[in-house]
């Protein structure tokens, strides 16, 4: 258990963050204040978990990935499955951004829909990710292999 916690630490650093973000994100859905101020707090919320979540997974997808390629193959089916579900994650929070903006016009219920759908693929990569990603590079590299990813995730 000592190489998980030195290893990964920073990556599920990162994990806790984004989880505490998306926590606050389905509150604001429920929270009993004016529509505008609802708005208000989730363009903030989605403003800054943007960029977040997009550093983490550009780390991901060039340090944890090509050491999953290196024992899995290239074209595992689990890795393919993280490549879409970080497509869909980009995707989901692009067009939560937009309706936010509202370009189109703010409609609640559509944002509401996006909020919750960005949520759901979350926590499912989360659960995937933290099962297939982290446990399979933990039990499959060796020590030397596993500080040099924790140098590489710094």
């Amino acid at each position: 258990m000592a190489w998980r916690e030195r290893w990964d630490e920073r990556i599920r650093e990162e994990h806790r963050s984004l989880e505490s973000q998306v926590e606050v994100l389905e509150r604001i859905l429920t929270v009993d204040v004016s529509p505008e101020d609802r708005r208000g707090a989730l363009r903030w919320l989605v403003g800054s978990l943007r960029p977040l979540l997009e550093m983490h997974l550009e780390k991901e997808e060039g340090t944890l990935f090509p050491a999953l390629e290196h024992h899995l193959g290239k074209e595992a089916d689990p890795l393919e499955q993280l490549r879409d579900q970080h497509r869909e994650l980009r995707s989901a929070v692009k067009e939560l951004t937009e309706l936010l903006q509202g370009s189109r016009g703010f409609h609640w219920a559509e944002v509401a829909g996006a909020s919750r759908l960005f949520v759901d693929l979350w926590e499912d990569h989360e659960k995937k990710e933290d099962r297939l990603l982290l446990d399979v590079l933990e039990f499959g590299l060796r020590p030397q292999e596993l500080n040099g990813l924790a140098q590489a995730l710094r």
